[in-house]
Formats: C-alpha cells, sequence, structure tokens
C-alpha cells in the first residue's frame, strides 16, 4: 500500500481545479482541460507525497506567463467581447493554482530561473 497525502490541501483544490478545466474548454484548450480534471480526481483519491509535488510542479509549468500561454488566454461573450466577470473569475483560479502548486513545492529544489529541478 502506498503512503497517501495527509488530506492537508486546501478543502476546495479539486473543485477549483475542474472549474478551471471548464474554463479551460471554454478558451479552447481540450488537453490541458482533461489534464486538470485527472489532478483533481487524483488528490481526491489521495495522492502520494511524490504524485503530490508532481501534480504541483505540472500546473506550474502549465500556468506559466507568456504569448499564447494558458494565462494569455481570456473568455469572450458570444459577441466576441471581453466576458469580464468570467475572465475574474479565470484569473483568480489561476492565482489559487499557482498559489498552491508553490506551496507544495516550497524548499524542494524547484528553481523558477530555470524551470526545472536541481
Amino acid at each position: 500500500m502506498t503512503p497517501q497525502v495527509e488530506r492537508n490541501l486546501p478543502e476546495d483544490i479539486s473543485s477549483k481545479m475542474l472549474s478551471f478545466a471548464n474554463q479551460l474548454y471554454q478558451v479552447g484548450l481540450p488537453e490541458a482541460a482533461a489534464a486538470y480534471e485527472d489532478f483533481a480526481r487524483e488528490l481526491d483519491d489521495g495522492a502520494t507525497l511524490d504524485r503530490l509535488r508532481e501534480i504541483s510542479a505540472e500546473v506550474l509549468v502549465s500556468l506559466r506567463a507568456g504569448p499564447m500561454s494558458i494565462s494569455d488566454r481570456y473568455l469572450t461573450n458570444l459577441d466576441g467581447s471581453p466576458d469580464e466577470p468570467a475572465n475574474e473569475r479565470y484569473f483568480s483560479l489561476i492565482h489559487d493554482l499557482r498559489k498552491f502548486a508553490r506551496s507544495n513545492l516550497r524548499g524542494k529544489g524547484i528553481s523558477r530561473f530555470f524551470r526545472g529541478f536541481h
């Protein structure tokens, strides 16, 4: 039997991941959306500590800023105009997911400057 993660995860992190996945479908990123659905399911099922760290690293990489990145997308209304309330939720979720991921990698050798582990 593999050791499970202690349930010190934020209670709503899985629901935030699922909400974010829904928004990723809306911005046309179905592969990323499916990954976040899988992450949420794994966390709900009790991922190992090593897997929690892997998920956290994957979240940080997926949410890095830059042109054509997830954080460079935005949600629109049917007429093509930006959907301001939806975008506020979208960017709030990005912030919360980054915070969650960083908290699980703090002191674990991740380098923000070199995009990897050392």
